[in-house]
């Protein structure tokens, strides 16, 4: 009897306490699982990755820039090179060889800092072109999926084999699908990405 007394003292925990034990017993005795997701209409589809970068025109633009920006630097580098070996040369005739190959191998440090320098940016621009271009692809599937009501999309290569070429027939020996029915949304990814 002290123990009733004590809980209907606290009639919040009472309460608290009834539900609770209500809420076990339900679970224990019922039998429902959780709702499981509907499936698909269209379970799998297939996407070429590689021919979507390869025909998407705003990531081919991006790249050609940065080529030619790298390209132009290659050029700006030789250039570089040539007036230091000019001035080496001019150098050696008037001044000592020990000057000379100090003032020579500063040039080249600086050189050396700069080429790192651009490396570096060149990688982190292509890195970021290739980051951008993958969520824009994303989201164009999604997208297609979600109106398609497509479940899965698996990456795949469709690209035919070159028997003389060794990288191409690894990479097709390697693809991790051999034979597809499903859709492929390749060609649709790419007509919504060049819109």
């Amino acid at each position: 009897m002290g123990r009733l007394s004590l809980l209907t003292g606290f009639p919040g925990l009472t309460t608290a306490l009834g539900i609770l034990l209500l809420c076990v017993s339900w679970r224990a005795l019922s039998n429902e699982q959780p709702a499981a997701e509907a499936a698909h209409r269209i379970p799998v589809a297939t996407l070429d990755v590689a021919k979507v970068f390869k025909n998407y025109r705003e990531f081919n633009e991006s790249m050609n820039f940065t080529k030619s920006k790298v390209e132009e630097f290659d050029r700006e580098v030789r250039f570089r090179q040539e007036q230091l070996k000019k001035q080496a040369a001019g150098q050696n005739a008037q001044a000592g060889a020990e000057e000379s190959d100090r003032k020579k191998a500063m040039a080249e440090a600086v050189l050396n800092v700069d080429i790192a320098a651009k490396k570096k940016e060149f990688l982190l621009t292509e890195s970021r072109v290739y980051f951008e271009t993958y969520q824009a692809v994303e989201k164009v599937v999604t997208r297609l999926c979600q109106a398609r009501d497509i479940g899965v999309v698996i990456r795949c290569q469709r690209d035919p084999f070159d028997p003389a070429d060794r990288n191409s027939v690894l990479s097709g020996v390697n693809r991790p699908i051999i034979y597809s029915v499903v859709p492929d949304l390749t060609d649709d990814v790419i007509a919504e990405l060049n819109r």
